[in-house]
């Protein structure tokens, strides 16, 4: 058996290793002209909002260094108009007089200028530090910060009053917004907000704004907003390390790795390619151990004589990692006149933690049948692993080949792998595929009989052949609490619900109800 240990291409610059961008001035230490340098109050806005009086200052009381900015809610005119006070990277834009118009933008009103501050990265998390004081007798005052990762040109509100800008509300990618109680805080206080991500675009800009009263039409003066130390958080996804590939010499490749400190949330994305062909987001498949086996590429069997190269990346959920590689050339040539099996196909039984086999044939059929070895995900299977079979298919596999026999569990990931067995001729290279078993997520009892759920594509079956229910409905929900799917149950008969075309992968929740009934579990799809 050859092994060839890789080169890791571990370009961590992007996930881990370089410091993560941060908004400029985030501590407010630098000033200019009786502003915090990269941002902008009215009276650096459009033409009418500089009408305003100065709602941004310098404040000596600091959470930490020498400065912190206060915004603060102003009037002019005798009294007579109330400017909210106002902090933004962009512009603050008044088309008119009329307070409804006002908006933040990445554009100025009626002029030519731009103010945009270039950003490519996608935090996790905005926190800082603030002070707050609400004007008086004025219940709807409150506080609010706003950050936004766009591309192209942002105005916030998005929604254009009487044409006031366009609706570029598409250029959104996520938004971190903060708001205040209508109370006073009178000692620095921490808050965190996350990232809503609304986009899987490329962020191209982020853009920052404050105000010390959120209700755009107040007409009450006083409210101040002290804010300082302001950070962009990064959850890390580290990569996975030490990856080697193996031609396992019988028509298969393997490759394994070492998890890095902090496991992946969702497990690993690993590809095969040849050499010199990189890898569509359609190629990856899961992998929630640290092995993976294959012997086959875009579904036919992987060349003699080719370079493949293993693709694994760490899955964070919301974050992935930056790809090692490794590269192994497959050298195995199957015997002549003994041709491997071909379309292997895998399905779950209706009752669960069983597998069904399936392949088809060989043009010349093999004189002994057929070797199959059912493994852990990733496990390579050996010559004692296999069990042999006169057919091409395989029923209600409950355990593995191997010496051990262990039961098959749901929520596990095993290797199927088949093999011709031509006899004297040898055997032929082997044909592999991977599945998790995701039913059998329980058996439980109503009225003394047993009844089991399970999910099957896009359908969630319930097996009621021994149950007798009045007024039996089952509700599909997902982890947010929406219910996405509800049907009728019938007594002594196998249910199935049809799921809505659009539902996603993941983990919902099953709730059944009837006269005195209620049973609840999961799903995975």
């Amino acid at each position: 058996m050859k092994k060839l240990i890789l080169n890791l291409a571990l370009l961590f610059a992007a996930a881990t290793a370089t410091a993560q961008t941060q908004l400029p001035n985030s501590g407010f230490e630098s000033w200019t002209s009786g502003l915090p340098n990269s941002y902008y109050d009215n009276t650096k806005g459009n033409s009418t909002a500089q009408l305003g009086p100065q709602t941004a200052s310098q404040s000596t009381d600091a959470h930490s260094g020498s400065y912190s900015v206060l915004v603060e809610t102003k009037d002019y005119l005798f009294g007579t108009v109330v400017v909210n006070g106002s902090l933004t990277s962009a512009y603050v834009n008044a088309p008119d007089t009329d307070k409804a118009k006002g908006y933040i933008g990445t554009q100025e009103h009626g002029g030519s200028g731009v103010r945009r501050i270039a950003f490519t990265d996608r935090p996790d998390s905005l926190v800082g530090w603030f002070k707050y004081t609400p004007a008086n007798n004025a219940p709807n005052e409150k506080g609010k910060i706003r950050v936004v990762l766009h591309k192209g040109h942002y105005f916030d509100p998005e929604t254009p009053v009487s044409g006031n800008h366009a609706d570029l509300s598409a250029n959104k990618i996520a938004t971190a917004t903060f708001i205040t109680a209508n109370q006073t805080y009178s000692g620095w206080t921490r808050f965190s907000v996350p990232f809503d991500y609304v986009s899987t675009d490329a962020v191209e800009y982020i853009m920052f704004t404050a105000t010390s009263s959120n209700d755009q039409m107040t007409n009450k003066k006083g409210s101040k907003f002290w804010i300082d130390d302001l950070e962009l958080i990064y959850n890390t996804c580290d990569a996975p390390t030490s990856l080697s590939a193996t031609d396992n010499n019988n028509g298969s490749i393997s490759a394994s790795w070492t998890a890095p400190a902090a496991a992946p949330s969702n497990g690993y994305l690993v590809a095969v390619a040849p050499q010199g062909t990189t890898p569509a987001s359609g190629d990856y498949v899961t992998v929630n151990n640290t092995t993976y086996t294959t012997s086959s590429y875009n579904g036919s069997p992987l060349v003699t004589g080719t370079t493949y190269v293993v693709h694994v990346k760490s899955d964070c959920g919301s974050l992935e990692s930056t790809e090692a590689t490794a590269n192994v050339t497959f050298t195995y040539a199957p015997p002549a006149g003994c041709d491997a099996p071909t379309g292997l196909t895998l399905t779950e039984t209706a009752t669960g933690n069983k597998i069904n086999a399936v392949w088809t044939a060989p043009a010349t059929a093999p004189s002994n049948g057929y070797l199959y070895a059912v493994l852990p995900q990733g496990t390579t299977a050996v010559s004692s692993d296999f069990v042999a079979s006169a057919t091409t298919s395989v029923s209600n596999i409950a355990a593995t080949t191997n010496a051990g026999a262990t039961p098959l569990a749901p929520g596990s990931a095993y290797t199927v792998t088949v093999k011709s067995d031509c006899g004297n001729d040898g055997t032929s290279s082997v044909i592999t595929k991977d599945i998790t078993l995701q039913n059998g997520v329980g058996v439980n009892i109503i009225n003394g009989a047993v009844f089991s759920v399970y999910s099957s594509s896009q359908e969630v079956i319930v097996d009621f052949s021994d149950v007798t229910i009045e007024n039996g409905i089952i509700s599909i929900i997902d982890l947010s609490g929406k219910r996405v799917a509800t049907a009728n149950l019938a007594s002594k008969t196998v249910n199935t619900i049809t799921l809505p075309s659009n539902i996603t992968t993941g983990v919902y929740v099953y709730q059944i109800e009837g006269k005195n009934v209620t049973k609840t579990g999961k799903l995975v799809f």
